[in-house]
């Protein structure tokens, strides 16, 4: 997958600890939630977004890949983020969740 780009900033795979699949707010969907922390310029911190395939491959698989724009320079402190996505579970077996270092995969 491709990073996306936000209001001018370049997004890039970033690397998170806890990821937790649970039930969606609707019959037959998951809850998603990818939760870490990243270094940022800011205690606000910087946007962190999971950017979900548009489908499914072959075996069943959703791939969601987990972006944020990592800082490279000045002072950075290190700050929480959790980021959520609810999608449709009917034909999904697996979800792969995809940071710069790191992939967990959690099968159903």
């Amino acid at each position: 997958m491709k990073s996306a780009e936000t209001d001018s900033e370049q997004l890039e795979p970033i690397d998170f600890e806890q990821v937790r699949l649970g039930p969606g707010p609707t019959p037959r969907s998951r809850l998603l939630t990818v939760s870490g922390s990243k270094r940022s310029q800011s205690a606000k911190g910087s946007p962190v977004k999971l950017n979900r395939a548009p489908f499914l491959d072959r075996k069943g698989v959703l791939r969601v890949q987990v972006l944020g724009n990592r800082t490279h320079s000045g002072a950075q402190i290190l700050v929480p983020f959790e980021v959520s996505v609810t999608f449709n579970s009917i034909g999904t077996k697996c979800v792969e969740i995809v940071g710069a270092t790191r992939t967990v995969e959690i099968c159903a």
